[in-house]
């Protein structure tokens, strides 16, 4: 006997019609009419990837090693989930002992998205959700929104109607700035 999942008919769901008037099957999204930067690799992250890609430095392996290794030893220490300055100066320095060149690793930018993988990578291997969640955030403009939002309510019908003036909020700016309106 084979085992296959059950076919859902989405049509069955039940729809929703957001304030601008898009429908939407019920839980699809949290805020589906909130418009929130987006949250991809800059043109510098995009190139140390490259970069490492290209002098093959197995550069998500060596930021998952290094996250355990410093999790193990906070866990050992009994402190929360951080990355010291040293811990971050080595990691780099590694880097640029397999090949890396300095020049790739040189600047803020990419010291400041090392720090954050690593940061996200050392509560992981804690287990440590909310510092997790917190370090993402420092990236993540949808799950900051989300966390800020869930904050201020204690119902989900408060949820909506905070999402709804956020919206509100949202399109009423785009217009001034736009010269719409009355």
């Amino acid at each position: 006997m084979q085992m296959r999942p059950v076919e859902e008919d989405l049509d069955t769901f039940p729809r929703v019609t957001t304030p601008d008037g898009r429908t939407l099957v019920n839980g699809g999204g949290i805020f589906p009419d909130l418009e929130v930067e987006g949250d991809t690799l800059t043109t510098v992250e995009q190139e140390l990837i490259r970069s490492a890609n290209e002098v093959e430095v197995p550069l998500g392996l060596r930021l998952a090693e290094r996250s355990f290794e410093a999790a193990r030893a906070l866990e050992e220490a009994g402190e929360p989930a951080h990355l010291d300055d040293e811990i971050l100066a080595g990691f780099v320095a590694g880097l640029m002992e397999e090949g890396l060149p300095e020049e790739t690793v040189a600047s803020q930018e990419v010291r400041d998205y090392l720090a954050w993988r690593l940061r996200v990578g050392i509560a992981q291997r804690m287990n440590d959700i909310g510092a997790e969640a917190n370090f993402r955030q420092e990236r993540d403009p949808v799950l900051e929104e989300a966390v800020r939002l869930l904050g201020e309510v204690t119902t989900q019908t408060e949820l909506f109607e905070a999402a709804e003036e956020r919206s509100m909020a949202s399109r009423d700016e785009a217009e001034d700035q736009s010269g719409g309106g009355i």
